[in-house]
């Protein structure tokens, strides 16, 4: 097409050239459907063309020249086209206009989100996209979050997904690499492996379930069939429990992949897959790309994935990275189930959990989506993270635990024997389950190795409440933080191990677990006889992976066989979400300031108040004088006193008092006025003292509007309340002050910032003809 048709919508597409949104759509659909061509037939041989002459030639020229021209302006136009497309997905992604599909399979109704690697980067990057994505799924508001890190391992998993792999491993030993075989799990007989697999759906059913249905949860999980061995208990434990509910879940479940290119090998037409593809428009505008994806880089015989038929919401990514022109390229499905699970733990609480199998790849190189990487930053972005141990160990005994050292070599003997007799196995074998192992030594090395106890870092035993734990003031556990100390997660007098241990353990846990890998491999793969050459790369990020785990107090080490302490564990988790394990050093300096104001202001108000109540009843007093002053002196005049002339008499002279007595006349010279012998009338006494008192007054008030008690009183009560408030919040890690996903200094830096505008709005709220109120 060399033009565009033109409409008032048009403007509102950038790049569209005019076109409207319609047009763009409709061209979309035609550009990116699948179209299956039909064979044509090759043409017969023709002769020879003749020779031609100079103005043939010519002719010949310019129509060769007009074709190039034509085909340039196909071109453009096609290019214009392509641009329009992308540039209304864009749109569509960033609006959520029409993005989220409803697909009715037959047996029940899915909801699709179907995206581009670009479109997730988009929604990823833009703030608000996440919260709209959420929305334009509809479930109800959730009180937790359940996110399930991808565990491989399962019994279905190595029967129908390991199995797949070819056993020659003609491409090279990515798949044994980490231990795997193909029928040959972990363990020394397959009634053990189904009884690991039993008491994880155990776990399921009577820890998480409950607690999801508590909370109405929503689940973050894998949406691959038989992939996740998290994600598969879980559903399979749910299962037989949903008829409770009936046909409304109480929880909500997401389920989100990017392995298209493994569906892709499933050819069975039944696949639900392959359902959902042809019922989804957004999924069948990409297959033709994707088709072509999987065929450059022959992905013919990868993994074998189905849908999950239990989830009944997808987010599913193409994983097709255009710059590259390659397939399978999961990093922009990571940062956007990453932007997801960090805009849900922002506003609800979160937890992680992890078990089974890894599959960790060398530095520098993309993160796998089953790696350890991803626990580690659950971890440190915040986010409890749970490793469940799936193994039965068995105690160690009171004998070899007097010590840390003696518990941790007790248990590395353990280990050791497993080990052996696994190695002894035809084929030999090796513990894979590497999950398992870390977090049975998080429990050797910090609590006390027993899989019947479970305890959490900061309260030790489980059955101790914060009740009864010794409370410390702000200054001692300031004194504390500063020479480093930490509290044992164990219920025993045992100290925690010291990094000397920790160092130790990892480097014969990491030496321990590559040597068992090492057995596994076919012989024509051992590049060295070396197990720690051969696996240098994965074996040196393995040990940081270790070190990172047993250093962060918020991974947690959890036996699924302890079902009551796990229920406890687990809700303590979910309550104390917010919590910080311990203040840091900032955030306790930060802590004792703010208090100190809060008593400062506290002290001061009562110091005003105080004063405010004292000068208002001196004022009281003072007015209640000046009116009964004023009312006896009514009285007074009132009263009938001394004619005018006897008064005048008495003040010449001409009549004294000794002749009143002698004519017998009983009169009262102090109402004379003026008064007779130096003596005030009362009236006058009491106009004097009405003047005083309200001299009194009036000074007593001027000292009042000067200090203003009243006024600062209140304002320093307001203030310390308000203070108070911040306070409980950075405590509680709520409001300004809750964690941040990126930033795990975010609560100590919103609560320095608001203690500084606190401060501010204090002085700035003073009169601004008296002194601060700090200053009294």
């Amino acid at each position: 097409m060399s033009e565009t048709p033109s409409g008032s919508d048009g403007r509102d597409l950038p790049g569209a050239v005019g076109a409207t949104a319609e047009w763009a759509t409709e061209i979309a659909r035609e550009a990116t459907a699948t179209v299956t061509f039909p064979s044509v037939p090759h043409p017969p041989r023709q002769p020879a063309p003749a020779k031609l002459g100079p103005s043939q030639r010519k002719a010949e020229a310019e129509m060769s020249s007009e074709r190039a021209d034509q085909r340039d302006d196909e071109s453009l136009s096609f290019s214009m086209v392509d641009e329009a497309a992308e540039n209304l997905q864009e749109i569509k992604a960033r609006t959520m206009y029409r993005m989220l599909e409803e697909i009715d399979t037959g047996t029940s109704v899915k909801k699709l989100l179907f995206l581009t690697n670009a479109q997730a980067d988009l929604l990823a990057s833009t703030p608000g996209s996440v919260a709209k994505l959420l929305d334009a799924f509809e479930f109800p508001k959730p009180k937790l979050m359940i996110d399930f890190l991808k565990s491989c391992g399962s019994p279905a998993w190595y029967e129908k997904v390991l199995k797949t792999q070819r056993p020659d491993c003609s491409k090279g030993p990515h798949w044994f690499a980490n231990g795997l075989m193909n029928n040959a799990p972990p363990f020394e007989d397959q009634q053990a492996f189904v009884q690991a697999q039993e008491r994880l759906v155990t776990f399921m059913k009577e820890v998480v379930i409950p607690l999801a249905v508590e909370t109405n949860a929503v689940v973050i999980g894998s949406a691959n069939q038989n992939e996740c061995w998290l994600t598969t208990a879980f559903q399979d434990a749910y299962y037989f429990e949903k008829q409770k509910w009936g046909n409304t879940s109480p929880f909500t479940f997401i389920g989100s992949t990017c392995e298209l290119s493994h569906f892709y090998t499933l050819e069975d037409e039944s696949a639900l897959w392959k359902i959902m593809r042809r019922k989804s428009m957004h999924w069948r505008m990409r297959d033709k790309r994707i088709v072509e994806m999987w065929h450059a880089q022959n992905m013919q015989e990868s993994t074998l994935f189905d849908l999950d038929d239990k989830c009944e919401k997808f987010i599913i990514v193409d994983s097709i990275d255009e710059k590259k022109n390659r397939i399978n390229i999961k990093s922009s499905w990571g940062r956007l189930m990453t932007a997801i699970t960090s805009h849900l733990a922002e506003g609800i609480p979160s937890v992680s959990f992890k078990t089974g199998h890894s599959f960790n790849n060398p530095m520098n190189t993309p993160v796998l989506s089953s790696a350890l990487d991803h626990a580690v930053n659950k971890a440190k972005s915040g986010t409890p993270v749970v490793l469940l141990d799936l193994r039965m160990r068995q105690p160690i005994p009171v004998v070899q635990a007097q010590t840390r050292r003696s518990v941790i070599e007790a248990a590395k003997d353990r280990v050791e024997q497993m080990q052996q007799r696994l190695a002894a196995m035809d084929p030999p074998r090796s513990d894979c389950l590497d999950v398992c192992l870390i977090a049975y030594f998080k429990d050797v090395l910090f609590g006390d190795g027993n899989a019947e106890t479970t305890a959490t870092l900061d309260s030790g035993p489980l059955s101790t409440g914060p009740e009864h734990r010794p409370r410390k003031t702000l200054s001692a556990v300031i004194r504390s933080q500063i020479a480093g100390e930490k509290q044992a997660i164990d219920g025993s007098n045992l100290p925690r191990a010291n990094s000397e241990e920790v160092d130790s353990l990892v480097s014969w846990l990491s030496n321990s677990v590559y040597r068992g890998y090492h057995l596994t491999l076919p012989e024509k793969f051992r590049t060295s006889d070396d197990p720690l050459q051969h696996y240098r790369d994965m074996h040196y990020k393995f040990g940081l992976l270790l070190q990172a785990l047993f250093n962060e107090d918020r991974v947690h080490p959890l036996n699924v066989l302890d079902i009551p302490g796990s229920k406890r564990l687990v809700g303590e988790l979910v309550k104390l979400d917010r919590l910080p394990k311990y203040e840091t050093i900032e955030g306790l300096y930060l802590l004792r300031d703010a208090w100190d104001e809060f008593d400062v202001c506290m002290a001061l108000g009562s110091h005003y108040k105080t004063l405010s109540k004292v000068t208002y009843a001196l004022l009281l007093l003072l007015g209640i004088a000046t009116v009964s002053c004023t009312v006896f002196q009514v009285m007074s005049l009132n009263n009938s006193g001394p004619s005018e002339g006897l008064c005048q008499s008495l003040s010449n002279g001409s009549l004294t008092a000794e002749m009143l007595v002698q004519l017998d006349l009983s009169v009262d010279i102090s109402q004379c006025d003026p008064p007779v012998g130096g003596a005030l009338p009362a009236s006058t006494q009491l106009g004097h003292a009405i003047f005083l008192l309200s001299l009194a007054s009036s000074l007593l008030l001027s000292v009042i509007g000067f200090v203003n008690p009243s006024s600062r009183w209140r304002q320093l009560r307001a203030s310390a309340l308000s203070l108070e408030s911040l306070i409980w919040q950075y405590r509680a890690r709520v409001g300004p002050c809750i964690q941040s996903a990126y930033n795990a200094r975010a609560p100590e830096e919103a609560f320095c910032a608001l203690l500084q505008a606190w401060r501010e709005e204090l002085v700035a709220g003073a009169d601004p003809p008296s002194t601060t109120p700090e200053r009294g």
